[in-house]
């Protein structure tokens, strides 16, 4: 028999600055995905970023890394950083 699992919605994703002067990410804000996974933060300045999934427990991912890294510059937006998990 084939059927379709619940999969949960609303997944933290965090993002990270990167501080120029000490080279370490700050943590700067956290949002939940919507019903088809998508999510978006707003209001960015110029900066390299740090964008990572919160895999919830008994799952794991399966796509795309740990965290994205990526510069975003003055009206830029980025796009396409996905997550994928499956049940453990």
């Amino acid at each position: 028999m084939w059927g379709r699992l619940p999969l949960p919605t609303h997944w933290e994703v965090a993002l990270s600055v990167l501080d120029p002067v000490t080279a370490a990410y700050t943590d700067l804000a956290t949002t939940m995905t919507d019903d088809l996974g998508n999510y978006t933060f707003t209001g960015l300045s110029e900066g390299s970023f740090k964008v990572c999934e919160v895999v919830q427990p008994g799952w794991h991912q399966t796509y795309g890394p740990a965290c994205y890294t990526f510069p975003l510059f003055a009206g830029q937006t980025a796009g396409g950083l996905k997550f994928r998990n499956a049940l453990n």
